[in-house]
C-alpha cells in the first residue's frame, strides 16, 4: 500500500524483483503524485506481473503535517476512534492503519482464492528485504519449516537523505544487541512472508496472521527499514551496513 512515493517505486521493484519476487499487488492510497503512470512504465522496463488496485480518499490524510502537527492529529483521532478501534480487536494507530485493514485482507482473499501456494510478504516502500546469507527468495521458502517466515527489524539512519539519493545507499543500522537491550517491544518488530494458504483471517500487518512461525536468523534475511524522518528512539546507529548498497549489491554480482 503506497502515497505518495513515486521517487522510490523503480528502485523498491526491481530490487524485490531481482531476489525473487514476480508479482506485485500495489495498492495506491488516494495516490497525490506520478505512482500510477510510474508503475505503468515500469512494467515496460522490468518483466512483472502487476496488480495495480487504486482507492479513493478515504478518511484522514496527514501529509502535509509537521512530525509535532501529525503526532497531535493523530492522537485526536485514536481518542475520537476509540471505540471503533477497540472492537476491531486490530492494533490500528491512526487513519493510515485503519484503511490497511480494510484494503488488505480483502487482497489476501483474492490472492488466496487464486494462489494460494504462493507466498506473500506485506511490506511498505521504505523496506527492503535483505538477504546476506542467500540469493533468492526461493531457496528460503523451499527449506521453510512453516508457513510463516519472519524477519528481524532494522531501521537505517536517514538523517542524511534527500529525496534525490537512493535510500539503499544509507549504510548504518540499528544493533540487534541494541535492539534486545532497548525493548519496549522493538525486539519483536517484524516482517514476515507468509504461505497465502494461511494468510488469513489478517491480525496484523507485522505478522499477517497466527500460527506457526519461524524468525530468520538476520545473517540469512532480515529487514531493512528506511524510515523518514527517523523515529526518535533512543537506539544508535552503530552498525555499517552496505549489504543491499548499490556498492554491495555490484560486489554481490560484479558482472552484472
Amino acid at each position: 500500500m503506497s502515497r505518495g512515493d513515486a521517487p522510490r517505486l523503480k528502485d523498491w521493484v526491481s530490487y524485490h524483483h531481482k531476489i525473487g519476487f514476480n508479482y506485485f499487488h500495489i495498492i495506491l492510497d488516494a495516490p497525490n503524485d506520478e505512482s500510477e503512470k510510474l508503475l505503468k512504465e515500469i512494467t515496460t522496463e522490468i518483466p512483472i506481473n502487476l496488480d495495480l488496485t487504486v482507492k479513493e480518499a478515504s478518511g484522514f490524510y496527514f501529509d502535509h503535517l509537521s512530525p509535532e502537527e501529525k503526532w497531535a492529529a493523530v492522537k485526536k483521532w485514536r481518542s475520537d476512534h476509540a471505540e471503533h478501534i477497540k472492537e476491531s480487536g486490530l492494533p490500528i494507530v491512526d487513519p493510515l492503519s485503519d484503511r490497511q485493514y480494510k484494503y488488505l485482507p480483502e487482497k489476501l482473499a483474492e490472492l488466496r482464492d487464486n494462489f494460494p501456494e504462493d507466498w506473500v510478504a506485506v511490506i511498505d516502500v521504505d523496506e527492503y528485504i535483505a538477504l546476506p546469507g542467500t540469493s533468492s527468495l526461493k531457496s528460503i521458502v523451499t527449506n521453510a519449516k512453516n508457513p510463516r517466515l519472519r524477519f528481524l527489524n532494522f531501521n537505517f539512519d536517514m538523517s542524511t537523505w534527500t529525496t534525490d539519493k537512493l535510500v539503499r545507499n544509507q549504510v548504518y543500522r540499528w544493533d540487534r544487541k541494541d535492539i534486545l537491550e532497548y525493548g519496549k517491544g522493538w525486539e519483536n518488530r517484524v516482517k514476515s512472508l507468509v504461505k497465502i494458504s494461511h494468510s488469513l483471517p489478517m491480525n496484523s500487518v507485522h505478522s499477517i496472521s497466527r500460527g506457526p512461525f519461524e524468525i530468520l536468523p538476520e545473517t540469512i534475511a532480515r529487514l531493512h527499514h528506511y524510515k523518514y524522518p527517523n523515529q526518535s528512539l533512543d537506539l544508535e546507529y552503530s552498525v555499517h551496513d552496505s549489504t543491499i548498497s548499490s556498492e554491495g549489491v555490484k560486489r554481490e554480482n560484479p558482472l552484472s
